[in-house]
């Protein structure tokens, strides 16, 4: 499928068609998933969502749901052509330009809700100012401009070099937020601990302590997308960088490496979504309830539909019996009046 697979030699039939099988499954994860989230959070029922946690979560999700209706069946479609020997380059391209653009704006996503996250450890107070609505919908488009150009590299080094470089910083970067992260995580925990042992005051100290709880949920939430993150990409980065360093290699071997690097990085779109779900109480008790509204919304339609179809059965019928009582009435009145002649 691409220029560094052995010289052009075409991948084993079995190879292409277990890969493109596994890439249509991820597609209908990775759509499924993330679609789930941008509409939980855009219908947000309980009014809790909207934070600026969550609108690099959207973005986050945005460039996961492009690898699931971009990406995932390009890249399945490619494969397909493989198996059957009609490969078309360009094809492959485009795969590996929209693959590029949705993987940089996923870790450019990371560092800014590593951003939000160390602003709100930090410096609470100041945390809704540093990150109002406007300035993150700024910072979104930046991040897409970012990842678009970028990208435009890859048209001059190539697929594998860009992916050598970019798995690289991918790996770096993510390493860096995660202990960043971590440490402030736990610095944060030990005063928070400590200050509840020094005093136990009611109202404002604890209002004080429901939000840094909350906080701290959060921010173990994206520790948890920064851990899965490294768990998907530090494979496919080995893997990668034996494709490079290891040229002479069986090309049975190469074409396994290059799929299965492939799908560790798709995986990583497929598993925030159950990150959300598990961690966070807000964003489950939203999609419970859209759940629950939407199915008592069908119930509800259903036994509307049925007591109008009743009332107009009743009606049409109270309407024959009165059509059909008509005439004998005046047949009736007719006699009568015969009669008193």
């Amino acid at each position: 499928m691409t220029s560094f697979d052995c010289k052009g030699v075409q991948a084993p039939k079995a190879v292409s068609l277990f890969s493109a099988c596994m890439a249509i499954l991820l597609c209908f994860l990775i759509t499924v998933g993330n679609s789930m989230i941008i509409w939980v959070i855009y219908k947000d029922p309980l009014k809790k969502l909207k934070t600026p946690f969550t609108y690099f979560i959207i973005n986050l999700a945005t460039a996961d749901l492009i690898v699931g209706l971009v990406t995932c069946p390009i890249y399945a479609v490619s494969l397909i052509q493989e198996y059957l020997e009609c490969l078309n380059g360009d094809l492959a391209k485009l795969m590996h330009m929209t693959f590029f653009i949705s993987c940089t704006a996923s870790i450019l996503s990371l560092i800014a809700l590593s951003l939000d996250r160390s602003t709100s450890v930090l410096c609470p107070l100041k945390h809704s100012s540093y990150f109002a609505v406007n300035r993150c919908r700024f910072i979104t488009l930046g991040i897409w401009v970012l990842s678009i150009s970028i990208t435009l590299v890859y048209l001059k080094i190539g697929f594998l070099y860009q992916m050598v470089v970019f798995a690289g910083a991918a790996i770096g970067i993510s390493f860096i937020i995660l202990l960043v992260t971590c440490f402030l995580v736990f610095k944060r925990t030990e005063q928070r601990n400590e200050n509840r042992r020094r005093s136990r005051a009611m109202s404002k100290d604890d209002l004080l302590d429901i939000q840094t709880t909350e906080r701290c949920v959060l921010t173990h939430a994206f520790l948890y997308v920064i851990l899965f993150f490294i768990v998907t990409y530090l494979p496919a980065t080995i893997m990668i960088y034996l494709l490079e360093f290891f040229p002479s290699w069986d090309c049975i071997v190469r074409h396994w490496i290059r799929d299965l690097a492939i799908f560790f990085v798709l995986i990583n779109s497929s598993v925030n979504p159950i990150i959300y779900t598990i961690r966070l109480k807000n964003f489950r008790r939203s999609l419970r309830y859209l759940f629950l509204k939407k199915k008592r919304g069908d119930s509800m339609n259903t036994s509307r539909t049925r007591s109008i179809r009743s009332s107009t059965f009743l009606s049409s019928t109270t309407n024959l019996d009165f059509h059909s009582t008509r005439p004998l009435t005046k047949f009736v009145n007719t006699e009568n009046t015969v009669d008193s002649l």
